[in-house]
């Protein structure tokens, strides 16, 4: 079970799960090792990014596992959009030149597969520094080395394509699926067209709770909590977004549907 806490006025509960494989860590305790490991291979993915964004998916996923997990994409989802997104290289130029500084090594686990192979997995914490001066701060990843064997992908099933090798990859998130959440703050304003006189200012606030399901495999999504309350509505808000609703179009985008909460693809 995914649980995600969306700030102090939601709590989003989602029902599909994963996971990485694996059996019981056998050490957990961070080591200086660990943070010099997780060091070269960050800064091996900043060079990657140094002067230009990777033209085609697999470049872009070089460095990953062939059983990464990410916001539920699979390593082949993942390079399937890159590829079919014309705008890939101008949509990423702001990353060209971002750096990762600031690591931090949160857990280190050597873990034992099914199969009698071994697996290191290295959660690291770090800054991304743009080239514009905005900052990331407080990234997180999941780094692999050894076998990513028995690992599972968004459905449940074991990953079919698990790599055996020494050197670092991105293993991903492990979520199933993505959930997000957006505050927006309207301010309109309309005048009269024949005199210019300006009419009432209405505000408005919204927070849409977003769920993104790339590899279609989570029934629904919970949100649950005090809600917001502005003239009684949505007040001890309990929300469910079934698949099925999105599925159908004749109830998609109605007024006040779901409090905000809208599924992406």
């Amino acid at each position: 079970m995914k649980t995600l806490a969306l700030s102090s006025l939601f709590l989003a509960t989602l029902s599909a799960c994963g996971g990485g494989g694996g059996g019981a860590p056998a050490s957990t305790a961070a080591s200086g090792a660990a943070l010099n490991l997780a060091t070269s291979f960050l800064a091996a993915y900043d060079a990657s990014l140094a002067a230009s964004i990777p033209a085609t998916g697999a470049a872009a996923l070089a460095l990953t596992d062939g059983c990464v997990l990410n916001n539920g994409f699979s390593k082949t989802l993942a390079i399937a959009e890159y590829d079919a997104d014309t705008l890939r290289v101008a949509s990423r130029q702001f990353e060209i030149g971002s750096t990762r500084t600031g690591i931090s090594v949160l857990a280190d686990r050597l873990l034992t597969n099914a199969d009698g192979t071994g697996r290191r997995e290295i959660d690291v914490q770090y800054a991304i520094n743009y080239a514009d001066g905005t900052k990331d701060e407080k990234a997180t990843q999941t780094l692999i080395s050894g076998s990513s064997s028995g690992s599972t992908i968004a459905n449940g099933s074991v990953c079919a394509t698990p790599e055996d090798k020494a050197d670092l990859r991105f293993f991903g998130n492990r979520e199933v699926v993505n959930t997000f959440i957006t505050a927006s703050n309207e301010r309109e304003g309309r005048n009269v067209l024949a005199t210019g006189a300006a009419g009432a200012l209405v505000y408005n606030k919204y927070i849409s709770l977003g769920v993104r399901d790339p590899a279609n495999v989570a029934t629904y999504a919970t949100i649950s909590g005090p809600g917001l309350t502005v003239a009684g509505r949505c007040s001890n808000l309990q929300t469910r977004f079934p698949t099925a609703v999105a599925r159908r179009p004749g109830l998609c985008w109605k007024k006040r549907q779901l409090c905000g909460l809208e599924r992406h693809r």
